[in-house]
């Protein structure tokens, strides 16, 4: 795009040079500061985006003016001027005088990810002056969010428009190359809400793979190292505040990784999740009960017998524990170890939902060892408690859903948390991809 990529005219209209892929190499070969134009009309046209995305963070709509290299130079000619910078500039105000502006209907987005610090911090110069990365540090450091410095700038310097997403998305990009050190509820909020959504999308495409689950696992390996203080244990604190101020129930999220996992033969990856995620949660016995199954499932007979006995001296009241060391001795095949302890948790089992998941695996085991008559009577024990009337509906509702969830529910059914207040930058839950504020937010209001 060059230097010639903005004019003003008499009625302040802000005009860009538009070249086409056919006539850009003329541009290149005519042109008297070929050194300041870019080499390819793809390097180009990234430039002119970029530019359009600029003026319009500055609260200025540009129109495109399309340069006609032929008619430039024949005005070049004419003029006796050097096809330059500022002759393309003179010659495109013309243009523009003449009424050969169009308006840009593309919807440009500008992808801060990829975007190095020296561009994001040239677009916030121009907003904020005399920005750099260390005084973008203190700065945020001083704010204590991504979210209350972008609030202190838009307050600061009256901004208004696609500005604020901008100043957001910079500070968040910003804090998370610079300050990755500081230990910040938000970004890590953001962080693995990113994995979350990630995960959703190819759960809902139905096309979860080893490749992919591998990646996640990095994250969420990552996700863990981020959790750690100083001297290597989990800040249990700031997973907790976490946990309370996130609008998604990422602690949901992180029980089901194990199993899922597992079902694509990853497991080691799934027993490391669930014992990374054990040592910080505010429920480790959820993680440890699957681990003890998982290993069993696979096979490794001494880990999940070791496992378990952990699992049952550590939390030897829980139901679930209780339960799943039955489904793990199941696992290896030892029927009556299993059947101890199904038989143990329907005995203790006080609550609906818990006595069911004893009673459905006692008639499925029963059957599986030929004991037929006693799988009848637990299955018509399962009916009558789950056969509809006034009283089981208002017990049901007072039952709490398991940890791990139905094989047929998706991921987005498990993880938005009812009651969370969504932060106005934070991905809309509805999954439109879009940012809460500019979609269910507006609907909302």
């Amino acid at each position: 795009m060059g230097k010639d990529k903005k004019t003003e005219n008499t009625d302040m209209v802000l005009g860009i040079c538009s070249y086409s892929r056919e006539q850009y190499p003329m541009l290149l070969e005519t042109a008297d500061d070929r050194d300041a134009l870019e080499d390819t009309h793809d390097e180009w046209l990234e430039s002119y985006r970029k530019g359009i995305i600029r003026f319009r963070l500055m609260g200025i709509e540009p129109v495109k003016v399309d340069i006609d290299i032929k008619e430039l130079l024949a005005y070049c000619k004419e003029k006796g001027l050097k096809n330059n910078g500022e002759t393309r500039t003179i010659y495109s105000a013309e243009l523009l005088q003449q009424g050969r502006g169009e308006e840009i209907k593309e919807h440009y987005m500008f992808n801060i990810e990829i975007t190095s610090d020296n561009e994001i911090l040239d677009v916030l110069g121009s907003i904020i002056k005399g920005i750099d990365i260390d005084s973008f540090k203190e700065s945020a450091i001083k704010a204590g969010s991504p979210t209350e410095l972008s609030e202190k700038w838009i307050k600061d310097y009256k901004i208004k428009g696609p500005a604020q997403d901008f100043l957001y998305e910079a500070a968040l990009e910003l804090w998370r190359r610079h300050l990755n050190h500081v230990k910040c509820p938000e970004v890590l909020s953001r962080f693995i809400g990113d994995i979350i959504h990630e995960y959703e999308k190819k759960d809902k495409e139905k096309d979860l793979n080893k490749e992919f689950l591998l990646d996640i696992y990095k994250k969420l390996e990552e996700f863990y190292q981020k959790l750690l203080g100083e001297d290597g244990s989990p800040d249990k604190e700031i997973f907790k505040e976490l946990c309370k101020d996130s609008y998604l129930d990422f602690e949901y999220f992180l029980v089901t990784m194990p199993f899922a996992f597992s079902s694509h033969g990853l497991i080691d990856e799934a027993v490391d999740i669930g014992k990374w995620f054990a040592d910080i949660s505010l429920q480790p016995k959820n993680f440890y009960r699957d681990i003890g199954v998982i290993l069993a499932e696979s096979g490794r007979k001494e880990e999940a017998l070791r496992q378990v006995e952990e699992n049952l001296q550590r939390f030897p009241d829980d139901i679930w524990v209780i339960i799943n060391a039955g489904d793990a001795m199941w696992a290896l095949s030892d029927l009556k170890e299993a059947e101890k302890f199904f038989l143990k948790g329907y005995e203790i089992a006080s609550e609906k939902y818990d006595k069911l998941g004893a009673i459905e695996r006692l008639a499925d085991l029963y059957n599986e060892m030929g004991l037929k008559d006693k799988s009848e009577e637990y299955i018509q024990e399962h009916e009558r408690l789950t056969r509809p009337s006034s009283r089981t509906q208002s017990v049901e509702s007072t039952v709490e859903p398991p940890m791990r969830p139905p094989i047929n529910q998706t991921m987005t059914q498990i993880v938005k948390r009812k009651g969370k207040k969504i932060g106005r930058n934070e991905p809309c839950p509805c999954g439109s991809g879009k940012k809460y504020k500019k979609c269910c937010l507006k609907k909302e209001v």
